[in-house]
């Protein structure tokens, strides 16, 4: 290679490291165009939006510097959003009927789940946000986790409500474990025993659940329905208190609380025993 050639090249490359993160996500999509917003298809669920975010666009609105969108076309014809969903909220505010945005010809929902995760311009993805994409792209674990969820149904997403899991970490880490089974077995718990309440999906209600049903399922004398049945007797608020104490782990507390539960009223023979080597 030439002097010409390398001095060419260097030159490039520092072009290339002074682009912004919006330019060099747009050198993925084809072209610049307007778009009918009755059309576009938000990729992220209504709850995933933030008002507060839609409002700031609103009242700062400012059409010259009113960054483009970028959104994917299905085989189908379908308009998808990978970036610009709080943008194109404030635009219907604002009574706008088309926005400006980036196009790009995609193959299916899966490519789709991609682009959204790489589309980090204006902000990081929340974990909620990863999650409806691991989902949508096909992970076998993050499928596996979400037909659970619906087959209960419960949600996964930010808030601390009845029948919604806040603690997604926490639900990855159980089925990651002790396999979905057991995650399966906790929900069921939560469901029929509390009722889906807000306390009962809280990482130490979930963990220590978790720990117990997978050493105890197999063990001659545990009754699920039984155990179910004494649980509901339980005030949730005070077992996730009890649960929750500083300076112990709550897959520990749960062992030792269920199994108390689990045991409650049996005589000494049909009690459940389990130990951990």
């Amino acid at each position: 290679m030439s002097r010409t050639s390398r001095n060419r090249k260097k030159k490039r490359n520092r072009q290339i490291q002074k682009l912004t993160k919006t330019q060099v996500f747009s050198v993925m999509y084809n072209k610049l165009v307007e778009f009918p917003i009755i059309r576009l298809n938000k990729y992220v669920k209504n709850g995933d939006t933030r008002q507060d975010i839609i409002d700031s666009i609103v009242e700062g609105f400012d059409p010259d510097r009113f960054k483009p969108i970028f959104v994917g076309e299905l085989p189908n014809g379908e308009y998808w959003i990978y970036d610009g969903h709080h943008r194109t909220c404030a635009a219907e505010t604002l009574g706008q009927d088309v926005i400006k945005g980036y196009l790009k010809k995609i193959s299916s929902m899966a490519e789709i789940a991609d682009h959204y995760l790489m589309g980090n311009i204006d902000r990081p993805k929340t974990q909620y946000e990863k999650y409806h994409s691991y989902v949508q792209r096909g992970d076998a674990n993050y499928v596996r986790i979400s037909d659970a969820v619906k087959n209960y149904g419960f949600s996964i997403g930010p808030g601390r409500k009845d029948y919604n899991i806040a603690a997604l970490k926490t639900v990855v880490d159980i089925e990651e474990t002790f396999g979905i089974d057991i995650f399966q077995l906790v929900l069921e718990c939560s469901r029929r025993s509390f009722d889906g309440h807000k306390d009962s999906l809280q990482k130490p209600v979930l963990l220590g659940l978790a720990y117990f049903l997978y050493h105890a399922k197999d063990k001659n004398g545990f009754n699920l329905d039984r155990f179910i049945r004494t649980l509901k007797a339980q005030k949730i608020s005070e077992l996730l208190a009890e649960l929750s104490k500083k300076g112990e782990k709550p897959e520990d507390l749960g062992l030792k609380k269920f199994l108390t539960i689990h045991n409650f009223r049996l005589s000494h023979k049909l009690e459940l025993n389990v130990t951990i080597a």
